[in-house]
């Protein structure tokens, strides 16, 4: 009867121990699976934040762009204006003569 007791305590030790190592195996996997979405969605989130930036970039280069363009246009604008200017002065000036 003692031996008995003795494998049942043994086989109990065996399977509390098996059931120890799968816990922890479980563990140690639902552990992995959890870093994996974290290093996902970490991905995921310096992705979007990359884009965010890099979008904000554009924007301003676009917008750096825009600003350059109206400035020219102002430039020529007033550029021809001032010829315009000049070429009704020497129109004046020729009918001017012309009279005289």
């Amino acid at each position: 009867m003692k031996g008995s007791d003795e494998d049942d305590d043994a086989e109990e030790a065996t399977r509390a121990k098996k059931k120890r190592k799968r816990t922890v195996q479980k563990k140690k996997r639902l552990a992995r699976a959890q870093l994996k979405k974290d290093m996902r969605s970490a991905r995921k989130a310096a992705r979007a934040e990359k884009a965010q930036t890099e979008k904000a970039r554009a924007q301003e280069e676009l917008d750096r762009t825009a600003e350059e363009a109206r400035a020219k246009a102002r430039a020529f604008y007033a550029i021809g204006v001032v010829k315009a200017e000049e070429e009704l002065a020497r129109a004046q000036e020729i009918r001017k003569r012309t009279a005289e």
